[in-house]
């Protein structure tokens, strides 16, 4: 008789295959989780080890290590810093060697790099220096991916007080804050605004452990605001009261030119062009006078380099001009420049020659001499008036009278009884003011008759 014997089917035998795929599975994930704890614990002890070892350090020292002392070789650490510590406590589960020390200063601890950062307070003597006065100790939990943190027992209690800040103008580009020292401050910060406060620029903040900073590389002219603020260790005052302060601006090095001349009937005075200093403006104000009589006020000030037109000028008269500069910056003006001056007069026109007008008759006694109130007419322009006026006459008989001062003159002459006769006249005169003279008219000529009884 025959027996059939029956095996597995397909069917079960993938079933049982996957059943053993996610036990596999299952263990691996198991095992990993079981290294990555190990791991954690092993950091965790390691910080707690390294803490410990730090405190005591500080009961020896009563001060905590700085970060360089703390950062050396693992074996120089374990024998001169952190005395009897294992070297393995210094090293993270990840790290590269077995005397690797893994605790630095600087960065920021990840699952990748495995490092345990050290950060002390912020002073100098802490981050460069041998002495912190509190510590804080950071590592990744790798199960999490958070960050732990262990700090010193021993935090700074210190209040720190905000600095009371003065300010010093050095120059056109540096202003010096100084600064009271704080009690307890380890390290100070200064600040500035261009903006009054409002906001801090982050590009302009300074830490220095010294009670004073000089901000260098500033636009000239232009005002600034100042603020400190006090730091011990992870405490940091409130900062100070503002103070501002503006950068110098320097007068021109010299004074504008000016030049006076006439065109025409206009009286011009031009002034030349100043140089000032980057991120500075040239400006510029005149003032006139006329015959020397008081100064107008001066013009206001403005970035365009003058030219001022006197219209309609009078003959004879003198226009004055005056012209300063200063260079103007964001904040602040120079002082001005030593005023310059110049001066034109415009000239007299020629004069049109004198005109003779009739004259009045005067019979003398004796009888033999007759004479004549002779008169004549001039033009001088407003404002100036004759000056230099002369005549000369000649009779009948030939004689010449002259020359003379002429106004309205009485000229006599002797002839003959019962006659008239022709006397010849000519003159010029000039028209002038206190500055300017004309030149001379043209002579005048005319012939008067003279009737002798």
């Amino acid at each position: 008789m025959t027996k059939n014997v029956s095996g597995f089917t397909i069917v079960e035998l993938l079933v049982v295959i996957s059943i053993i795929g996610i036990l596999s599975t299952l263990g691996l994930i198991s095992y990993d989780k079981i290294q990555t704890d190990a791991r954690d614990q092993q950091r965790d002890t390691s910080v707690k080890v390294i803490g410990e070892a730090l405190e005591k350090y500080y009961t020896d020292n009563g001060e905590y290590p700085g970060c360089t002392a703390i950062t050396q070789a693992a074996d120089t650490v374990t024998n001169t810093t952190l005395k009897d510590i294992n070297i393995q406590s210094l090293r993270s589960p990840n790290a590269a060697t077995a005397v690797t020390n893994s605790i630095q200063c600087s960065g920021t601890p990840t699952a990748d790099n495995d490092i345990l950062v050290y950060s002390g307070d912020a002073s100098t003597n802490c981050t460069t220096g041998n002495a912190c006065v509190q510590w804080t100790i950071q590592y990744v939990n790798e199960s999490t991916g958070e960050v732990v943190s262990l700090k010193s027992r021993h935090q700074s209690p210190f209040t720190v007080g905000a600095p009371i800040i003065t300010t010093t103008v050095n120059s056109v580009s540096q202003i010096t804050v100084n600064w009271s020292s704080t009690k307890n401050a380890i390290s100070y910060q200064a600040q500035c605004s261009t903006d009054g406060g409002i906001t801090w620029d982050a590009g302009c903040l300074y830490p220095t452990s010294g009670t004073s900073y000089v901000f260098g590389s500033l636009i000239t002219g232009k005002k600034y605001y100042f603020r400190v603020q006090a730091i011990n260790g992870g405490y940091a005052s409130e900062w100070s009261d503002v103070k501002y302060a503006t950068t110098n601006i320097n007068t021109p090095s010299s004074a504008p030119t000016l030049s006076a001349t006439m065109s025409g009937s206009t009286a011009i005075g031009t002034t030349g062009a100043v140089t000032c200093a980057a991120n500075t403006t040239a400006k510029y104000q005149t003032q006139t006078n006329t015959n020397d009589g008081a100064w107008s006020s001066w013009s206001t000030l403005s970035a365009t380099v003058p030219v001022i037109n006197i219209t309609n000028a009078n003959q004879g008269y003198k226009y004055g001009f005056n012209s300063r500069a200063l260079c103007s910056g964001a904040d602040v003006d120079s002082a001005t420049t030593t005023t310059t001056t110049a001066s034109v007069i415009r000239s007299i026109s020629q004069p049109s020659a004198p005109g003779w007008l009739s004259g009045t008759w005067f019979q003398s006694a004796p009888p033999t001499n007759d004479g004549l109130w002779v008169n004549y007419s001039y033009s001088c322009p407003a404002g100036t008036w004759i000056t230099n006026q002369r005549w000369t006459s000649r009779d009948w008989l030939g004689q010449v009278w002259g020359p003379y001062t002429w106004g309205a003159f009485f000229d006599q002459w002797e002839g003959v009884s019962n006659s008239t006769q022709a006397v010849e006249y000519w003159g010029a005169y000039n028209c002038k003011t206190n500055y300017t003279t004309s030149v001379s008219s043209p002579d005048a000529y005319t012939i008067i008759q003279i009737y002798r009884s």
